[in-house]
């Protein structure tokens, strides 16, 4: 009986490892020539170096803004897309694969979008819970009404088929609006398994109050919609800044930008409710110096990093009150390497660190090696990381919990 319960645990262990690896492959790239551009990458199925690697190949497309990329359940590459293209596993433009996000404020951008969409966590990709050779992209494009000088984010799905184009995808359904009467910010768009390990909650706050939308996404589609009004009500510059992020282990939601400050939610995977509102206000070292930022947890959900241009935090979540587990890891030297190496956008990788990107274009990247040790232990290095040649705007891949 033992013996069988071993064998049992081993293969639910190994199942939910060959489950895990459609956030293995990392790409950027920023050294442009004339039709394509140089590219670096972190490919976890690999022993990781401790620095980014060339690519080796040229890449279609540029990815100064938005970044999303997705691997099969093996680890291997299938697609990524900087918001305005969707390249395949071959580095080639998808079929259909232009024109994502279309609109005035496509048109506007012209020739740039072989660049990339502008922005930060506004695009993400979803494999579909009832199709295992299709996936959802998620993508918000800008709508802008010049004569009133409103904009907000739009959300929609382009639809990729796997099983067409010799394998390497074509993309079946594209810029299909979800809601079109809602008005969303701009970031934070962030998901996470159901709690059957199948579907998907999609969430991401709306303007006008302190409404989150969440969406389920199952083998129907796009099955539920639900505005949740909870905490406080959001600051009209929310966009400016901030992102959004699950616990690794789906039990928290965690929302920071420089005007709301930290909102750190309960979250219930079984029916995608928030609840338990925390709130924690941390301020910078240096006055207005706050635009940028972003948060992220450790591997073990326990520990919360809130990164604020030139300060980092720790927020023990363990804490009933987050201003007893709060501590200051490190602040910004003030490295110019070519431009400010401050503290902007972080990731958790599948090695359990997390890097962290600065706001512009820099030689390398910040990492946090141990985020599940408290305080200092962490191991925070500011320019930790080498890169192969100077990055763009700050820029880490969004991929679901």
């Amino acid at each position: 009986m033992k013996f069988t319960i071993v064998l049992l645990f081993l293969f639910v262990n190994d199942l939910s490892i060959a489950q895990s690896k459609q956030d293995y492959y990392w790409i950027w790239n920023n050294d442009r020539e004339r039709d394509s551009t140089q590219a670096y990458i972190y490919d976890f199925n690999k022993k990781v170096k401790k620095d980014p690697e060339p690519l080796g190949e040229l890449s279609p497309i540029v990815m100064i803004g938005l970044n999303a990329s997705i691997c099969d359940k093996d680890g291997n590459l299938l697609m990524y897309s900087n918001g305005c293209t969707v390249a395949d596993k071959n580095h080639q433009v998808m079929p259909n694969g232009r024109n994502l996000n279309n609109g005035d404020y496509f048109e506007m951008l012209g020739d740039s979008c072989f660049d990339g969409y502008l922005g930060k966590q506004d695009i993400m990709i979803l494999p579909d819970p009832g199709d295992e050779e299709g996936y959802y992209i998620l993508h918000k494009p800008v709508i802008y009404f010049p004569q009133q000088n409103i904009d907000y984010r739009e959300l929609r799905y382009s639809y990729v088929d796997m099983t067409l184009n010799d394998g390497n995808g074509d993309i079946t359904q594209k810029n299909v609006v979800l809601g079109e009467e809602l008005e969303y910010f701009y970031r934070y768009l962030t998901a996470i398994n159901h709690e059957n390990g199948r579907d998907w909650w999609i969430i991401n706050p709306l303007y006008g109050g302190n409404e989150y939308l969440t969406y389920l996404l199952d083998e129907n589609g796009f099955s539920q919609k639900r505005i949740q009004s909870i905490g406080p009500n959001f600051h009209w510059n929310a966009s400016a800044s901030g992102t959004a992020v699950f616990s690794p282990d789906g039990s928290m939601f965690a929302y920071y930008n420089k005007d709301d400050n930290l909102l750190l939610y309960d979250f219930d995977r079984s029916n995608g409710e928030l609840s338990n509102l925390k709130q924690l206000t941390l301020k910078t070292n240096t006055p207005n110096a706050a635009f940028a930022s972003s948060v992220e947890f450790s591997p073990n959900s326990r520990f919360l990093y809130v990164a604020i241009q030139d300060s980092l935090w720790q927020v023990d979540t363990y804490e009933q009150d987050l201003k007893e587990g709060t501590e200051l890891i490190d602040v910004w030297d003030g490295t110019q390497d070519p431009f400010a190496t401050t503290f902007t956008l972080m990731a958790l990788a599948p090695n359990c660190k997390i890097y962290m990107a600065s706001g512009s274009s820099t030689n390398t990247y910040h990492v946090i090696n141990h985020p599940d040790e408290k305080g200092t232990a962490c191991d925070f290095v500011q320019r930790g990381i080498q890169l192969p040649f100077t990055s763009s705007l700050a820029n880490m891949p969004n991929f679901p919990r």
